[in-house]
């Protein structure tokens, strides 16, 4: 049982690029093969909605205008662009977006702005377009570090199809998988230096901080080769350095805090830092 967990790994590893960032609506044509390729990678795991449209169907709604509140016409996620406003039952009169109305696609909300044509209190009727959501293991599969996706078998995606996906870009690419291999090679180092009077069900918290530290080292080693395999951006030189920057870091760190506790090696091992620097 290790002394640590991946959760206090993930608190460690926000990355040297930042936070998740939020990717909304990329366009993607599903190849002939069934696969379909995100313009970034590793991706946020859980993130990621796929959506389609279905060209021939358009909903509607009728809603009054007040003078600046948001009015609710649709379920969330209105196809962007997809919108027509038209003066109530008669249809004779379309206005614009932007100067006579306002709408928010991701909730599906309409309001008038400041000098709109149509007056406070007067029904209108929103035509739009839905999207169609789809689910993950039962309409794709998704590879999570690669940042692509198959059809599923029986799946109601199609070859050819264009879809539309929102997803969080996972900046430090410390997936589940990846942090639970790590902490497994720190813990198996750790447990085979460790001294007379300590052992796998020892409790001393510096043992758990050496290892978070140690795990993350191994981590961000790993991480630095993602952007120089995987990623299909014009940083990933200077990501992978950043990377492995920190894993030295970590390493360094770890091995001061966990000296205590584990005996020196005959030589070094394949993370050991140079010497003067607290290697072990």
């Amino acid at each position: 049982m290790a002394f640590t967990t991946i959760d206090k790994m993930r608190l460690q590893l926000i990355g040297p690029t930042g936070a998740a960032r939020k990717i909304l609506n990329e366009l993607v044509l599903i190849g002939d093969n069934g696969d379909g390729v995100l313009a970034n990678n590793p991706i946020e795991e859980h993130s990621v909605q796929i959506k389609g449209i279905t060209t021939n169907q358009i909903d509607s709604a009728s809603v009054v205008l007040d003078d600046s509140n948001w009015t609710v016409f649709a379920p969330q996620n209105v196809v962007p662009n997809s919108v027509a406003v038209v003066d109530g039952p008669q249809l004779y009169r379309f206005y614009a977006e932007n100067s006579d109305f306002l709408i928010d696609y991701q909730l599906g909300r309409i309001k008038r702005p400041s000098g709109s044509n149509i007056t406070t209190g007067q029904g209108v009727t929103v035509f739009y377009q839905s999207y169609t959501f789809y689910t993950e293991n039962v309409d794709y599969t998704f590879d999570y570090n690669l940042g692509t996706f198959k059809l599923a078998t029986g799946g109601t995606i199609l070859s050819g199809q264009y879809v539309w996906v929102d997803y969080n870009i996972a900046e430090s690419g410390a997936t589940d998988a990846l942090l639970t291999e790590a902490l497994e090679e720190a813990h198996a180092k750790i447990v085979a230096r460790l001294l007379p009077g300590y052992s796998e069900i020892s409790t001393d918290s510096l043992l758990a901080v050496g290892e978070t530290e140690l795990a993350c080292a191994i981590a961000a080693r790993a991480l630095a080769s993602k952007p120089l395999g995987i990623s299909r951006d014009t940083t990933s030189d200077d990501r992978a350095s950043a990377w492995l920057k920190l894993a030295d870091q970590f390493e360094r760190v770890a091995w001061q805090t966990l000296q205590k506790f584990i005996s020196k090696p005959a030589r070094k091992s394949g993370y050991a830092v140079k010497s003067g620097s607290g290697s072990y």
